[in-house]
């Protein structure tokens, strides 16, 4: 399901174009998740493959573990952090919008996702090569089969980037969790201070302007009717005496965000714990004492990344319009929003 949806968000994005911020990171997020899932989607061949051949699917397992896994959970970062920075973007295009939205261009944004992705990706890079593979005869299997240990890197500069993996693997999650908490309550606060205002500045207007078919008012006095010419077209122009509205599609485009902020919230938690118990226990770590348990966790984390990195297309079609119209037009299909 995340490589079929995934496919689709980046077809439809591609579509849109790219002149607009919400798109670049949209595309970046979707391309990360989708090597993601299928980094998972290929590890797991190894059960079809075991109803052939159990050896064969085992070897399968310890092959694509060493590798896939790894790189699976380094895409994962990368999106949270990508993520983390929409936030961000976000929580400033609110709070300043004049401006933020001046300075926060598209190639700005699109330079600013490469540089995360290629920093994030590659400060990981060496955990990738601490393992060899090694053929040996097992007796469960009554055959050969592949299995992973560690290497002479690992025993030369293992340590050092074992310690390094797991502080950038504590960090990332901490400052995305960090930045789309503290964001999301600043937004929130926003779009309601935004709410509040737009009610009492619909309040003065009708309570100032006369009726169309009574008679005029003669409470109303000519500084009243000053302030009300003043007041009602700089709201409708989104800047009212330094308080700053919102557009409806702004509102949209923000609560969109806020809905996949969240999704990543959801998911970051989880795996933000699971760290940082691999910091503070040095043996909860594959191949260590707590080598089952570190397993089963990693299992249960997987499938909450698997389920935030498949669920994006069905927050953006009912809440962006833009986007389901693009969908419409690319796959001809028929959606009705609920």
């Amino acid at each position: 399901m995340g490589v079929v949806t995934n496919s689709i968000n980046i077809i439809v994005f591609c579509r849109l174009g790219f002149k607009d911020t919400v798109n670049i990171t949209m595309t970046a997020i979707s391309a990360w998740d989708l090597v993601k899932v299928l980094c998972g989607m290929v590890h797991r061949f190894f059960g079809p493959i075991s109803w052939v051949s159990p050896a064969l699917g085992k070897s399968w397992e310890n092959i694509t573990f060493t590798k896939l896994t790894y790189i699976h959970v380094i895409s994962g970062n990368v999106s949270a952090v990508i993520a983390g920075y929409v936030a961000v973007e976000r929580c400033l295009c609110v709070s300043l919008p004049f401006t933020v939205k001046t300075l926060l261009t598209p190639k700005l944004t699109l330079a600013l996702s490469a540089i995360l992705s290629v920093v994030v990706f590659f400060s990981y890079f060496c955990i990738l090569l601490i393992f060899d593979i090694r053929w040996v005869y097992s007796s469960a299997f009554a055959a050969e089969i592949a299995v992973y240990v560690y290497n002479s890197f690992y025993w030369t500069h293992g340590q050092l980037f074992f310690k390094a993996y797991t502080w950038f693997h504590f960090i990332y999650p901490f400052l995305s969790l960090l930045a789309m908490v503290s964001s999301t309550l600043i937004i929130a606060y926003h779009l309601a201070k935004a709410s509040r205002f737009k009610k009492t500045a619909l309040r003065v207007f009708h309570t100032e302007t006369p009726s169309k078919t009574g008679p005029p008012r003669s409470d109303i006095t000519a500084e009243a009717h000053s302030r009300q010419r003043q007041i009602f077209p700089d709201w409708v122009s989104t800047r009212v005496r330094g308080q700053v509205s919102m557009t409806s599609k702004e509102k949209k485009v923000v609560k969109m965000l806020l809905v996949v902020i969240a999704v990543f919230i959801a998911n970051q938690g989880p795996r933000f714990i699971h760290v940082f118990a691999m910091i503070l226990v040095p043996e909860y770590y594959p191949l260590k004492s707590y080598h089952n348990l570190i397993m089963c966790v990693m299992c249960f984390v997987s499938f909450l990344d698997f389920l935030n990195a498949s669920v994006s297309l069905f927050i953006f079609l009912p809440m962006s319009s833009n986007f389901r119209t693009a969908f419409l037009q690319i796959f001809r299909v028929k959606y009705s929003k609920s």
